[in-house]
């Protein structure tokens, strides 16, 4: 294994449709620092894999054998109708296919494949070329982390298959008048049920995202659809036909390819319709698959074999994220959040078993998987029903993208809620909802009386567009609390001439010639500096006592004592409010003061920031709001890569919990408090935006207990560091952070 993650760093990870065979791999040294793999073919060929003595690496041959020994050991196909590096024409033209299976004669090509490293992508315009030179009627792309099959019904062009046929299905077909209709027809009849499904997806491990992208390269992009839309109403009719084979005889899955287009469409179709009243709430009852059956045929061939209810949700993200156009999501600053920011977001908010959760901005609703997952977790829950129970009652979320409340609600699906409180609704428009939100909401004792603006959830989590701005006068009125806080105090400049004439008289001074015009170019200076707070007393002391200093400096005969003047100037100078109009605000700017409203007292909150809200001058006032009504429990900063490729906006997770009415009565709010202050040093991903992955001394990816492979950072070590901290202050009598103690 140590050899072969030389050739392929993280082998089992690169080689998720193969990891089965890798231990049937013979790889052997030659001579010193020469290592060659036996290959499978009718030659028994001997190729080089590695050369640690010029550090050159053949990482495709790897992928080639493991293909090999897939044709002899699942499919039946003999070791002497294979062959390797057999030369194709291309007219004038030379190339090698890298496999090819023969026919009985050994002459004619039966399969033909071309393989890749794991990190090239499969090309299915090289293979049809392949297909096309060589007369051969199945083609295949591998690398060994994804597989691209097509079939060439001739005159038509190409379609896709779900499977390779076996060797018996095709000395059973070989003598037929339409040896392509037949294979396909005998593909189609396999037994195709639940166990089978669950038992590939045991063996192989599919890439959702590469898949996805082929399809689009395949049909999608030149099909004159949507592509997201098409997908999605795939998606859920595979989920539908998932979880209906459960109750169905024999547990028969109905998504797959048939043995004509026709009769796929009206298959497919058949599960979409069922799945539109199933979730009545995603798709419009007038939504039809809008692919041609040609097309279609082509996308099925694809995704048959792919489970969807309990999949990995990590890869489901990743190919969710993809499908949402950049485009969509950068306009508004919707930023899918890494799993490994909301897993350390959920750890240490630590969400109990009967505490409503709510994201008001959920995307693809990470923060409510994974505190799903954590709850499940914690309280050993593991029957369907106490898992569906616990989600569908305690888990909201709310967006309004509807793309992003599609995949949200097929996540959660996926992960096993039966029933979903996700809302396509507007967080911050709370005067609009839909009544039947409204409804839920009271059902669940989470709203008061019929007013939307405050709710009752213990905890709220989430990643508030960054992006956009608000220009509405009707929202952004509603938002005053905050926005009214954006105002600033500055010394009056008018009455100076005035103020010195009188401490001249009174103290029997006489004053410089330029002592006005120095004055006010002090005060002046004074009111520019965004550091200087004139509401605050420690900055109004400071003002106060440089102004006293420059008045000093102006006298030109007698004296004044430094005290006294600062004592005569506190009564004498006077001050401004200036008010903010307020033409447009930042989106997330309204969502602090809307995840605080929707906090019910004593509740705790995690949001993710841009770090200008902690540190801008100009956005102090929102600083000044969330003390007010909350106390911080930590900021931790994130590292600059954490949301690359999508933006390098530097960011930071808030963590507060909302003081009780009777608190802010009493003043707590104006208490000093500690605060747990951590910085992400250690990136999980690089400046491209592609994760990075912690590795053991011997250079072998390492994977958690759910079979996830770690990333490398440091915020599972924050995560620890701010509980251990957070119980240490509750030992000392401080019970805000009881809620870690559950």
């Amino acid at each position: 294994m140590d050899i072969l993650n030389k050739i392929i760093p993280n082998a089992e990870i690169e080689l998720t449709l193969s990891s089965s065979y890798i231990n049937k791999l013979d790889i052997f040294e030659v001579e010193k620092g020469k290592w060659y793999l036996n290959y499978s073919d009718a030659n028994s060929t001997k190729k080089l894999v590695l050369n640690l003595n010029n550090n050159k690496k053949f990482p495709e041959a790897v992928v080639q054998q493991l293909f090999l020994i897939e044709l002899i050991e699942k499919y039946g196909y003999p070791q002497n109708r294979i062959k390797t590096e057999i030369q194709v024409n291309f007219g004038r033209e030379k190339k090698r296919a890298d496999v090819v299976v023969y026919q009985n004669d050994n002459i004619t090509p039966f399969i033909l494949a071309e393989i890749k490293a794991p990190h090239e992508k499969n090309s299915p315009q090289q293979l049809k070329g392949y297909l096309n030179a060589e007369g051969s009627p199945i083609g295949v792309g591998f690398n060994g982390k994804n597989i691209s099959r097509y079939i060439r019904p001739y005159p038509k062009e190409f379609d896709t298959i779900s499977d390779l046929p076996y060797e018996h299905e095709y000395q059973a077909a070989k003598d037929d008048a339409n040896l392509i209709g037949k294979i396909k027809e005998l593909i189609a009849n396999r037994k195709w049920t639940l166990f089978e499904l669950n038992e590939l997806n045991k063996e192989k491990h599919f890439d959702l995202k590469a898949i996805i992208e082929e399809l689009e390269e395949l049909v999608l992009a030149n099909s004159g659809v949507d592509s997201f839309d098409e997908i999605f109403k795939l998606i859920y009719a595979k989920l539908y036909d998932e979880f209906e084979a459960e109750r169905r005889p024999k547990q028969s899955l109905f998504f797959r390819d048939y043995s004509s287009a026709k009769i796929t469409y009206e298959q497919i179709s058949k599960l979409f319709e069922e799945a539109k009243n199933e979730w009545s709430d995603v798709f419009e009852l007038s939504d039809k698959i809008k692919l041609t059956p040609e097309h279609l045929e082509i996308v099925i061939g694809k995704l048959t074999e792919v489970k969807l209810y309990g999949a990995n949700l990590r890869i489901i993200d990743e190919a969710f994220e993809y499908l949402v156009p950049a485009v969509a999501k950068g306009s508004k600053g919707q930023y899918f959040t890494p799993r490994v920011v909301i897993d350390n977001c959920v750890k240490m908010m630590n969400p109990g078993r009967k505490e409503h959760i709510l994201d008001p901005a959920c995307g693809s609703a990470g923060f409510l998987l994974h505190a799903m997952e954590y709850v499940w977790d914690k309280n050993n829950l593991s029957t369907y029903k106490q898992k569906s129970d616990y989600a569908s009652k305690y888990l909201w979320g709310i967006d309004f993208e509807e793309r992003t409340t599609k995949i949200s609600r097929a996540t959660m699906l996926i992960a096993g809620d039966g029933k979903t409180h996700i809302y396509k609704e507007n967080s911050l428009e709370y005067s609009k909802w839909n009544e039947s939100f409204k409804s839920e909401l009271k059902k669940e004792r989470l709203i008061s009386g019929d007013s939307s603006k405050e709710l009752k959830f213990d905890i709220i989590m989430s990643n508030p567009p960054f992006a956009g701005e608000i220009k509405e006068k009707a929202i952004i009125n509603q938002y005053s609390d905050l926005l009214g806080l954006r105002y600033s105090f500055k010394m009056e400049t008018v009455n100076i001439k005035s103020i010195i004439t009188s401490l001249a008289e009174e103290f029997d001074v006489t004053f410089s010639d330029d002592a006005v015009e120095e004055i006010k170019e002090k005060i002046k200076e004074i009111n520019k500096d965004e550091d200087i707070d004139l509401e605050n007393e420690d900055d109004i002391n400071s003002a106060i006592s440089e102004l006293t200093a420059i008045i000093l400096s102006q006298i030109s005969d007698g004296a004044i004592q430094d005290h006294i003047l600062e004592s005569r100037l506190r009564e004498l100078i006077r001050y401004k409010k200036n008010n903010s109009n307020w033409e447009k605000v930042e989106r997330h700017i309204l969502f602090i003061e809307r995840i605080i409203e929707i906090l019910k007292e004593g509740g705790r909150a995690v949001i993710v920031l841009p770090q200008g809200i902690f540190n801008n001058a100009n956005e102090k006032y929102v600083r000044r709001f969330i003390t007010e009504r909350a106390r911080i429990l930590g900021v931790v900063g994130l590292h600059g890569n954490s949301f690359k490729p999508h933006t390098g906006t530097k960011t930071s997770l808030l963590f507060i919990r909302k003081y009780a009415a009777e608190e802010i009565k009493k003043g707590v709010n104006k208490k000093n408090y500690p605060i747990f202050f951590a910085t992400s040093k250690i990136s999980f991903k690089d400046n491209s935006g592609n994760y990075i992955y912690a590795q053991d001394e011997n250079g072998n990816t390492i994977f958690d207990n759910k079979g996830n492979q770690v990333y490398l950072t440091d915020l599972y070590m924050i995560a620890d560091a701010f509980i251990e901290w957070g119980l240490k202050q509750l030992k000392k009598g401080d019970t805000t952070y009881e809620f870690l103690n559950s």
